[in-house]
This record gives structure tokens, C-alpha cells and sequence, in this order.
């Protein structure tokens, strides 16, 4: 025999929690978890077992699935939570970066912090063009990223102050490391044809005058855009982007070589090279030893990868960067 006032209990228990899962499920569920649980008045004791094993079944699968939905619930706020504090990590400094603001604190004779003690990017982003970085005692310090999260600085930097050359370069990765490799290319008097594979120009030209070659106009005009977008960004601007970023450049500039110069020494090398560069006003005769073409006068043929490379661009481009190498040079010895 079995005891009717458990039996209506367990009734009434179950009935409550079905409506309790079915608010939670509303729109949600078709199936056995919104089905009736049974209960027959004057039921016999078998039938009795039956609907009490059925609708602990369906109490059952209602508990499971509303703890789904809780565990589900928790994961995506914690999808959320990791993706807010992703993106707002490159926007606030830490509670040590602020701490070492406000004690004054400097890496050792001067070097820039290691990665690990890095601060991260200023709260209010990258400054505007005349900001420069922590070490110049006249501005408010500015608080730099890692080297491996300086992607976003230098792009909003760039998108800020330079658009022309923010679109340019907006779909590069690793600016600063790429920075650094051209300057050490360039200090050199090279060109890293491959780390500029990106930059597209049309083919060269020549045009034959008799049994000679020249340079063809349309060569040089091919460069035009392109030096237009480089030189885009003011040279005070450029040397106050260049003094914001030098503790992150002298590291990757020592990812490359341990021993190397200071960014700024590799700088002023660089600019040598192209205001040594020969500002040619008469058309360029080229010969053609072998498949590419060459400068037929053996002076321009022994310069540095990199005057050649200008010479290429024409004589108005030339005159155009070494203008602005000189308003370079000027900017940063005044810094």
C-alpha cells in the first residue's frame, strides 16, 4: 500500500517545479520537458509507480536542462568579460606602470624597460603629433606599449596625424620591428627589397635614343605616389613619432643585432647616404650587360644600393627627400 498524502505531495512538488522550468524554458523547449506530469485521481498502486517514476523523469530533464542554460549563461559572460578586458587592455596602463609614473622610476642608465616591465599604452592613446615620449623633460610622460603590442599605438599614432601614410601602411604587422629594419638597411646604404615587397610599381622603362639607353620619364613618374605618401607626414612630426618610439625601435633595432648603434645614430647614417646622393639633371644613360640594366657611368654604378635606388625615382623626387631629410635631421637634433 502506499501513503496518498506523499503521493499528492510529491505531486504538487513536481508541479511546481515543472512551471518554474517552463518560465525558464519559454520559447525554448517542445519536447517530453513541457509535457503534463500525470496524476490520476484514485489511481491503482501500479499505475500510481508509473506516474510517479514518469514525472521524476521529467522534473529531471527540466533541473538538467535549466542547468545548462546557467552553465551556457556563465561562459558567455565570460566570453564577454575576456573580450572587454582584451580590448581595454591596450587602452589603460596597469596599476605598476602608474605607480612607476608617479615615483619617477627609469630603467637603468637610461635603457629602455624590458619587455616584461613595459608599460602598457597610455590611457588617452597615442599622443598628438608634438607629444613625445617619457624622456624629454618638457612633456608629460607618455606611457608606451610592449614592442609586441605596439601594433595599435603606432596605427592610431598614424591614423591621427598622418592618414596618408595610416592607409599605406595600416595592414602591416610588426611596424616597429619593420622600422627598425629599415633603418638598419638604410644606415648601410641598402634597401630590403624584401621586407618592401609590399610596395608595388609598375616596370621599369628605358627608351633608346640611337644605340643608347635612358632612363624612360615613365620611370621615374612610377615613383611619384609613392614618395608623395612617404613624405605625407611633416618632418617635425615624423622626428616627434621618432623620438615617441625610440625605446621600442633601440629593441628591436638589438633584436637584429646586439651590437648595434642607437636608433637615432643609425638615423643620421641613413640621411647621409641620401643627401650624399647625387642630384642628376640630365638624362640618365643606362647599359644593359646582361637581363637588368645598368648605370652607364661607372660613378653612379659604385654608389650604395640605396643612392641608386633614389636616382631611379628622378632627379624631383631626389631634390623632394633630400628636402625633407634636411627638416628630418633639423627636428631631431633639436629634441
Amino acid at each position: 500500500m502506499y501513503d496518498r498524502s506523499l503521493v499528492t505531495e510529491g505531486w504538487e512538488r513536481g508541479r511546481l517545479a515543472r512551471m518554474q522550468a517552463e518560465r525558464l524554458l519559454s520559447g525554448w523547449a517542445t519536447t517530453p520537458l513541457t509535457k503534463d506530469l500525470s496524476y490520476t485521481p484514485n489511481a491503482s498502486a501500479p499505475q500510481r509507480e508509473r506516474e510517479l517514476a514518469h514525472n521524476g523523469r521529467m522534473i529531471r530533464r527540466a533541473l538538467v536542462a535549466v542547468t545548462h542554460l546557467a552553465v551556457l549563461a556563465v561562459v558567455l559572460v565570460a566570453l564577454v568579460a575576456w573580450w572587454w578586458l582584451r580590448d581595454s587592455a591596450v587602452d589603460e596602463p596597469t596599476a605598476e606602470v602608474a605607480s612607476a609614473q608617479a615615483d619617477g622610476a627609469d630603467a637603468p642608465g637610461g635603457a629602455p624597460a624590458s619587455k616584461r616591465d613595459s608599460p602598457s599604452t597610455s590611457a588617452d592613446g597615442p599622443p598628438p603629433a608634438g607629444a613625445t615620449a617619457a624622456n624629454d623633460g618638457a612633456a608629460a610622460p607618455v606611457a608606451l606599449p610592449l614592442l609586441d603590442e605596439s601594433d595599435a599605438f603606432v596605427r592610431a599614432w598614424l591614423q591621427t596625424n598622418a592618414p596618408l601614410v595610416w592607409t599605406a601602411w595600416r595592414v602591416r604587422e610588426d611596424l616597429v620591428r619593420l622600422a627598425a629594419v629599415l633603418l638598419d638597411y638604410a644606415a648601410r646604404g641598402q634597401v630590403p627589397r624584401r621586407s618592401l615587397s609590399f610596395v608595388a610599381v609598375s616596370r621599369f622603362e628605358a627608351r633608346e635614343e640611337g644605340a643608347r639607353n635612358f632612363i624612360h620619364p615613365r620611370s621615374y613618374a612610377r615613383y611619384d605616389a609613392l614618395v608623395e605618401t612617404t613624405l605625407a607626414l611633416p618632418a617635425e612630426d615624423a622626428a616627434a613619432l621618432f623620438t615617441l618610439l625610440e625605446p621600442l625601435l633601440a629593441e628591436a633595432v638589438r633584436e637584429l643585432d646586439a651590437s648595434a648603434p642607437a636608433p637615432r645614430v643609425l638615423l643620421q647614417r641613413a640621411v647621409d647616404h641620401v643627401l650624399a646622393t647625387p642630384l642628376l639633371t640630365e638624362p640618365v644613360a643606362l647599359t644593359r650587360p646582361a637581363v637588368y640594366y645598368a648605370f652607364a657611368d661607372p660613378t653612379l654604378e659604385a654608389l650604395a644600393p640605396l643612392q641608386k635606388q633614389l636616382l631611379r625615382t628622378g632627379a624631383a623626387n631626389v631634390a623632394s627627400v633630400q628636402a625633407y631629410a634636411r627638416r628630418l635631421r633639423g627636428a631631431l637634433n633639436s629634441r
